[in-house]
């Protein structure tokens, strides 16, 4: 039987109706990058949504925001806060760096600033479509960007003036513009390969520099330097990889020498509990006891929560087996078929964070693994279900994507209503309100003190640097010790003659109210800060050491111990004291003045 052909038609357009432009528009509309606008318009919706105004009760960010105000006042990248203003050596200068740039364009509250860490995560995001995408098309890409923009700790990070937004905003760039510069075999065969191995260059030079700021935003960018130095020189870029070792390399060893005494971060590495370093350093053993404990957590609390924000159980301990599970297989099969940086960076940074002491354990620290989890996981997932039908993949990976996607949701929703509650708390309250009247005290106390006194004073607290910010008044944090004797002498040699007694947690409670009962007659009171009903933050005088008396304490109801202190002469305060700020305002009083 003759097999009947339909002969192909070739239909004209007509002038008047535009057919083969509309076909070059269609093509140029199909050509837009539409999966990355939605990425983006998401993550802002996602981000601006759970927005918080309230200031960070961590000393950390009041550090951040010092360090920008010393170079910007100063010119100098100084402890302001700590007597005697010490060379800083702990955080790189990246992002004080940036918060500088804020303040010198107007930033003046804890809101102001928080534009950088909110430009920073949806430059994260998408840096990670970008990275994705480059390696398995945009809607893999848009998948795990939106998974990331959706992570409870990338959320939590956008709105506190931190540098994780920027550490994994550069660590991204970095690992996306190492994948844009490898240059095949083929491709270097090819006609035009001059004009591509300079593409290859401008491509190494961005990587480099986003390698180098990775590195000098936090110190954790140090596997990242060496998973690139490695790789490049797998890939036989031995210049390459000699002028990446060289430059971030060195400016790196003279950051770790700043100040003469090495990186503070190196030094507190060894410490057993470097919030308490009477416990001493760490051995052998102690180092294998860290790794086993701190990848439990990773693994069964601090990934698995980040990612979803939900609490700790079973299921969040069995979802992040499974997921490490599938993620290491997918990073052994990219490893064995064709590894980039990030198959090299993944075991160097994980590593690091297993070594670290485990109060420092978090989801913050694993923020740059997530997105890689993500992606290592799916490429599995759609590894196991290449033979089923089409249908059932999309079932499968669907149902991949709900798991992480409807409990981050939902705490989403929460912490919409949280940010939003506490947005007008701030509004009426203050920058400190929604962290409790204990912050609010402290707070008051740190005010107070700037009005009332006198230059060069030196204020033992559990917050120094938020003191700081608050009061404009020297302080350090009170030392660690139940030894009376031993606590007065470093007060002594600080040249100290204040301590505040808090409720901010249980540090005070522990060695700064036992030194009280043991050598109260060392102390002399000087003010309280709360409202009735309250414990009340009490800031209180040190007598010098030729007038301190015998203690004198008192047996109250239910077995409470009264100390019996005498007030604080007259010459601990201003005869004529400031004008004193309020704890309602948002303003950052050291950046518009204590005066």
């Amino acid at each position: 039987m003759a097999k009947k052909v339909r002969p192909a038609v070739r239909r004209e357009s007509s002038p008047n109706t535009g057919g083969k432009a509309a076909i070059r528009a269609d093509s140029r509309w199909l050509r837009l990058p539409l999966w990355g606008a939605a990425v983006l318009v998401l993550q802002l919706v996602l981000m601006l949504s759970v927005f918080n105004r309230a200031a960070h009760n961590g000393g950390d960010t009041a550090g951040y925001v010092t360090l920008a105000h010393s170079l910007l006042e100063q010119g100098t990248y100084t402890d302001l806060w700590q007597p005697g203003q010490p060379p800083h050596t702990k955080y790189p200068p990246v992002f004080p760096v940036l918060l500088a740039v804020a303040i010198t364009l107007g930033a003046r509250t804890w809101a102001a600033l928080k534009v950088v860490p909110a430009l920073f995560t949806t430059l994260s995001v998408m840096a990670v479509y970008l990275w994705a995408k480059g390696r398995r098309g945009a809607p893999f890409g848009a998948l795990v960007a939106l998974l990331t923009a959706a992570c409870n700790a990338v959320l939590w990070s956008s709105h506190w003036e931190l540098s994780d937004p920027p550490f994994l905003a550069l660590t991204f760039l970095s690992l996306w513009a190492y994948d844009r510069s490898f240059v095949p075999a083929a491709a270097a065969a090819s006609p035009g390969t001059e004009s591509r191995a300079g593409h290859t260059t401008a491509w190494l030079t961005a990587a480099a520099v986003a390698t180098g700021l990775t590195y000098f935003t936090r110190s954790a960018g140090l596997p990242l330097l060496v998973a690139a130095s490695v790789w490049l020189l797998v890939k036989k870029k031995v210049r390459a990889a000699a002028a990446l070792t060289a430059s971030v390399g060195g400016l790196g060893l003279l950051w770790s020498l700043r100040g003469g005494q090495g990186a503070q971060y190196v030094s507190e590495f060894w410490m057993i509990d470097p919030y308490q370093p009477e416990l001493g350093r760490v051995g052998l053993a102690g180092l294998v006891q860290r790794v086993v404990e701190n990848a439990g957590s990773y693994i069964t609390v601090h990934v698995p929560v980040g990612l979803t924000g939900l609490r700790t159980g079973v299921f969040v301990g069995f979802l992040g087996i499974v997921l490490f599970a599938l993620a290491g297989w997918g990073w052994a099969r990219r490893l064995r078929q064709r590894p980039g940086v990030a198959e090299l960076f993944v075991p160097l940074y994980l590593g690091l964070i297993l070594l670290w002491p485990q109060v420092w354990s978090g989801d913050r620290f694993a923020l740059p693994l997530l997105p890689l989890l993500l992606f290592y996981s799916g490429e599995v997932i759609i590894h196991l279900t290449e033979r089923v039908s089409v249908p059932a993949r999309k079932l499968v990976m669907g149902a991949s994507v709900a798991v992480l996607a409807f409990p981050a949701l939902v705490s989403w929703s929460r912490d919409v209503r949280v940010g939003s509650g506490c947005s007008a708390v701030v509004r009426s309250e203050g920058a400190f309100a929604c962290w409790g009247p204990r912050n609010t005290q402290f707070v008051q106390a740190a005010l107070w003190s700037g009005a009332h006194l006198p230059e060069g004073s030196v204020v033992l607290s559990r917050k120094p640097r938020i003191f700081y910010v608050m009061s404009g008044v020297a302080s350090q944090t009170f030392p660690f010790t139940k030894d009376g004797t031993r606590f007065l002498a470093i007060a002594d040699s600080l040249g100290a003659r204040y301590l505040v007694m808090d409720y901010l947690d249980a540090a005070a409670s522990v060695y700064v109210a036992d030194v009280l009962v043991q050598r109260g007659g060392a102390f002399c009171a000087l003010e309280e800060f709360g409202r009735p009903g309250q414990s009340p933050t009490q800031l209180v005088g040190i007598v010098p050491p030729g007038l301190r008396a015998t203690a004198v304490t008192e047996e109250g109801a239910g077995g409470m111990v009264a100390v019996v202190m005498d007030s604080c002469p007259a010459d601990l305060v201003r005869s004529v004291p400031l004008a004193e700020r309020s704890e309602r305002s948002e303003e950052i009083p050291l950046l518009v003045g204590f005066r």
